[in-house]
């Protein structure tokens, strides 16, 4: 049962560090200086944690979901660090905290299908 809290504490530092930044990124880029910033930044931040964290919730034991999430996970922080401070900053880059969390889910989405049917034809349950 250790790869089971193993995998639980790499899931934890996934999100974590995810989170964190995604944080920094908005108060880097935003107003945090201002108290109905906050009030708007915060569905903004759970619009982009939500899919890196939700499929490590649904598929809590598994290495496979844990490392796809990861290396998605690295992939949208380059995507958003290069919108909001690399070369070409336009006044429409911040849009990319709406619509690169869609294509997030739709990788997680492929992902946790690939899970489930590995699972299903192993017979596998989460007891």
């Amino acid at each position: 049962m250790t790869w089971v809290k193993e995998t639980l504490r790499v899931n934890l530092l996934i999100v974590g560090l995810y989170g964190a930044v995604i944080l920094s990124i908005f108060v880097r880029s935003g107003e945090p200086e201002y108290l109905w910033w906050w009030g708007l930044m915060i569905p903004f931040f759970l619009w982009c944690i939500s899919p890196i964290f939700i499929p490590l919730v649904l598929a809590r034991r598994s290495w496979l979901v844990s490392v796809g999430i990861a290396l998605l996970a690295i992939v949208s922080l380059n995507q958003f660090i290069q919108n909001m401070f690399g070369e070409g900053v336009r006044s429409t880059s911040s849009l990319i905290f709406i619509f690169l969390p869609v294509y997030q889910w739709l990788a997680a989405a492929i992902l946790l299908g690939i899970y489930f049917f590995m699972k299903s034809k192993t017979g596998q349950t989460d007891e």
